[in-house]
């Protein structure tokens, strides 16, 4: 694989499904949610994750809180997926680790930073477009 070939969506059907249940609760109580779509980008021969506000015309924005929604209306509304947008007014941080298949299967590094904290969550996706 080359870099970046790995954290790219190279087909639609890639991406996966949400799952409610396995979100902590703490983070569907905030405003801070959006929608994402994968629109094909000619250039680069991939999808990418364009971030869209709740009625999926307008396209979000990670700055503009306006542009944010609950997480039951995003989720009522979702199609390709949804984002979570961090903000200077909530206290969470993201570390993205690519090249996992599976939480049994971290290097000793990733293990270390997923376990720095006992309060996180985990989510590992085959396929990802950063941006």
């Amino acid at each position: 694989m080359k870099v970046g070939e790995e954290v790219a969506i190279k087909e639609k059907e890639r991406i996966l499904l949400v799952v409610p249940e396995n979100i902590p609760s703490e983070l569907k109580q905030l405003k801070n949610w959006v929608l994402w779509k994968a629109e094909w980008d000619e250039k680069q021969g991939v999808f990418t994750k364009v971030p869209y506000c709740m009625t999926g015309i307008r396209k979000a924005s990670s700055t503009n809180n306006r542009t944010w929604s609950t997480f039951e209306k995003i989720y009522e509304a979702y199609e390709n997926g949804i984002g979570f947008v961090l903000s200077e007014t909530n206290p969470y941080v993201c570390i993205d680790i690519d090249n996992i298949e599976s939480i049994d299967a971290l290097s000793e590094l990733a293990q270390e930073i997923t376990n720095y904290r006992m309060q996180s969550y985990r989510q590992v996706e085959k396929a990802f477009m950063c941006g």
